[in-house]
C-alpha cells in the first residue's frame, strides 16, 4: 500500500502490519519531531530558547517590587518547586475580583494567565476565592528568604528589619489593602476611626519591631494591641496617626479600585487664605 511521508512528502509502500506508519525512514521521523512546527513558525527548542532568554532579561520593576513585598505581608504566599525554583501567588475572594485584575495588570508579563483559577475556601465562610500564579524567577527566588524561615518542613513567614526597609508607601498600601481594617467606633458615629492592621502571625517583638520601625521611617506612632480571643498581637493607628498613614497613600489613592476605597479616607482640602470668609470662623 502506498503512503506519502508526513516530512518528506516522498511516496513509501507500507506493510499491512505498519497502518499507523507515517514516515519512509527513522531519519525522517527524527527530522518531522526536531523541527515541529509551533504556530509562530519556530521550533519548540527555539521557542524554549527565546523564552528563557527573555525570562533572564526580565526583572521587577520597583512598582512591581513594593506590589510584591506588600502582598507577601499580607495575603500572598510563595510556592517553592522542587526544582528551587520559586513562584507568587496571589489570591482574593471573589467580591475583591477587581483589586486582584489590578494586581495582576501591574504585574504583568510575570502572570501570564488570561483567568484566575479558583476554589472554595472553608476557611473563610466558604467563599470562593480567586487565584493568580506567576511565572518562575529568580527575583522570586531573592526574595523568599526574606519572607520565609530556611526549615522546608514548616514554611513559616518571617518579619525582620532588612524586610520592612524594601518597603515605600506603595509597599505599604497593599499590605494595608490586604490585612488592614478601618473602623469607626460606635460611640463616635462615623468619627475618629481607626486602623487595625492584623499582624496576629507575628510575635510580640516582631510588633515591638513595627512599632519602632513605623516611628523612626515616618514617625507614626503606633499602638501595640492584644485579642483575647485569639490571645494575639496586632498593631493600630488610633485616630491622630490615620491622616498621616492616609497621607502617605495620597499618589496612589486615584488608581485603587472601587472594591477598596472603602478602606480609603479621602484628605479633605485646606483653603487658601484668600478663601477665608467669617463664615468659616
Amino acid at each position: 500500500m502506498n503512503s506519502q511521508c508526513k516530512n518528506c512528502n516522498g511516496s513509501f509502500i507500507k506493510k499491512p502490519k505498519e497502518h499507523k506508519k507515517l514516515f519512509c525512514t527513522k531519519e525522517c521521523q527524527q527530522t518531522y519531531w526536531s523541527i515541529k512546527r509551533n504556530k509562530t513558525g519556530t521550533s519548540r527548542k527555539e521557542s524554549r530558547q527565546k523564552a528563557t532568554f527573555a525570562r533572564e532579561n526580565l526583572h521587577l520593576s520597583e512598582k512591581q517590587l513594593q506590589l510584591c513585598v506588600g502582598a507577601l505581608l499580607g495575603d500572598s504566599s510563595m510556592s517553592p518547586r522542587s526544582n528551587g525554583s520559586i513562584r507568587m501567588r496571589f489570591g482574593h475572594v471573589e467580591k475583591h475580583k477587581d483589586y486582584l485584575e489590578w494586581k495582576k495588570t501591574i504585574m504583568e508579563p510575570f502572570i501570564t494567565q488570561k483567568t484566575p483559577s479558583s476554589y472554595i475556601s472553608h476557611g473563610f465562610s466558604d467563599s470562593v476565592c480567586l487565584v493568580y500564579e506567576t511565572i518562575q524567577h529568580e527575583d522570586f527566588k531573592r526574595l523568599y528568604p526574606l519572607f520565609y524561615s530556611p526549615s522546608h518542613k514548616k514554611r513559616l513567614r518571617n518579619i525582620t528589619w532588612k524586610t520592612l526597609d524594601l518597603l515605600t508607601p506603595f509597599g505599604i498600601l497593599i499590605w494595608y489593602l490586604d490585612d488592614g481594617t478601618l473602623a469607626y467606633p460606635q460611640l463616635h458615629k462615623g468619627k475618629n476611626p481607626h486602623i487595625d492592621l492584623r499582624t496576629d502571625a507575628y510575635s510580640l517583638s516582631v510588633q515591638r519591631m513595627l512599632k519602632r520601625w513605623f516611628w523612626q521611617k515616618y514617625q507614626i506612632d503606633i499602638k501595640i494591641s492584644y485579642d483575647k480571643t485569639h490571645n494575639s498581637y496586632y498593631i493600630r493607628f488610633n485616630t491622630k496617626q490615620v491622616p498621616q498613614l492616609m497621607k502617605l497613600f495620597e499618589p496612589y489613592i486615584q488608581e485603587i479600585p472601587a472594591c477598596m476605597q472603602y478602606k480609603i479616607i479621602q484628605q479633605k482640602p485646606t483653603l487658601p487664605a484668600d478663601n477665608l470668609s467669617t463664615k468659616d470662623f
